[in-house]
């Protein structure tokens, strides 16, 4: 599973969780991307984590945007990425949100930047 987490930057410098947006099965769709489709979302790995900021949104939310038009996503993953953007739209609008994309979310509700 990959999770989509929303966190600020906390007194000390660490991030901490505001919201996130995990679906059990979201890997089927989101891993083994094209870069040259998918510059950023073909980043997502089951071993590894990413943490994008505000200047990376606009090109986040576009390519959700794109694989929102892919028909092999069922209704249920066209929920999911839909609650991605909004995440991704939250941290576009404001320099002190991140969006960290890790495959371990469930461990932990902080992370140290």
């Amino acid at each position: 599973m990959i999770s989509f987490i929303l966190a600020e930057k906390g007194s000390l410098g660490e991030l901490v969780v505001i919201e996130r947006s995990e679906k059990i099965d979201n890997p089927k769709f989101l891993v083994g991307r094209s870069r040259d489709k998918y510059p950023l979302l073909s980043e997502i790995d089951l071993h590894d984590q990413d943490i994008y900021n505000y200047l990376d949104m606009n090109q986040f939310i576009d390519e959700l945007n794109l694989l929102l038009k892919e028909s092999s996503i069922t209704t249920a993953d066209i929920l999911h990425v839909k609650n991605i953007i909004i995440l991704a739209q939250k941290c576009k609008v404001n320099e002190n949100l991140f969006l960290i994309v890790t495959a371990f979310g469930k461990f932990y509700n902080n992370v140290s930047l």
